[in-house]
């Protein structure tokens, strides 16, 4: 689905001028002269990790190995848009993020034998962010009824759940750190319709900040860093 929407989108970029010779006719014409726009986004998203294991990894005895499982989420907020040109935004929100990721061990019953039996524990990371992006935004010329765009940012974020109390079903299970921030990179396309603007988006975030919580075990230990990694999916209206 990701290679044909960056497909839709580099078409609309490399065919604007034969699509700007058919005339239709234009919505929301004073539209891009307000100077402050306000909108509501909502999408899915994908969380993930991207570890990096410690360099003794293999001399430890009871983790093996760890997978990653996906989830999809929901992410949804308010917008305001800045026009600071006629190609340029500067766009910001709050957003509510709601993800799961699973980490999946494979562990070690008898570690020290020499053919140890192997079982699977999987934790379930849960994590709801109140996130603070900011983004600038740049478009193509407007072509009849749409515009095409990139847009790259940070996103400061903060993970209510990271702290909550950990049920003894799920144990043993690693912490995360609350606060992280991420640099985020998309592009899209804007449609001006007969009362509305609405906007499909494809964004890529990565986390910049280590974000496990370190404790005593090997569940925690094995992991030199480990960064946040999510892609949205998002449709906005307005904005």
């Amino acid at each position: 689905m990701t290679k044909y929407f960056f497909l839709l989108i580099c078409s609309l970029f490399f065919f604007q001028p034969a699509i700007a010779q058919s005339k239709v006719i234009k919505n929301l014409k004073t539209y891009d002269n307000q100077i402050i726009h306000f909108g509501f986004t909502i999408g899915t998203n994908t969380g993930s990790f991207h570890m990096r294991y410690v360099d003794n990894f293999y001399s430890l005895n009871e983790v093996y190995g760890v997978e990653i499982k996906l989830h999809p989420g929901i992410n949804m907020g308010p917008i305001m848009t800045i026009n600071v040109a006629d190609q340029l935004d500067f766009r910001t929100q709050i957003s509510l993020t709601f993800i799961q990721r699973d980490l999946i061990y494979t562990l070690a019953e008898n570690p020290l034998s020499p053919e140890p039996s192997l079982y699977y524990h999987s934790m379930k990371l849960e994590s709801s962010f109140v996130e603070f992006p900011m983004f600038f935004k740049l478009k193509s010329e407007r072509i009849n009824n749409y515009r095409v765009f990139l847009l790259g940012g940070i996103n400061p974020k903060l993970d209510l759940a990271a702290q909550k109390k950990i049920k003894e079903e799920d144990m043993p299970k690693i912490r995360l750190n609350r606060f992280d921030i991420s640099a985020e990179t998309g592009l899209g396309a804007d449609f001006y319709l007969n009362y509305f603007k609405f906007g499909v988006e494809l964004k890529f975030s990565q986390g910049l900040f280590d974000i496990v919580n370190r404790d005593e075990t090997e569940y925690s230990q094995v992991y030199k860093k480990l960064y946040s990694q999510q892609f949205f999916l998002s449709f906005h209206f307005g904005g």
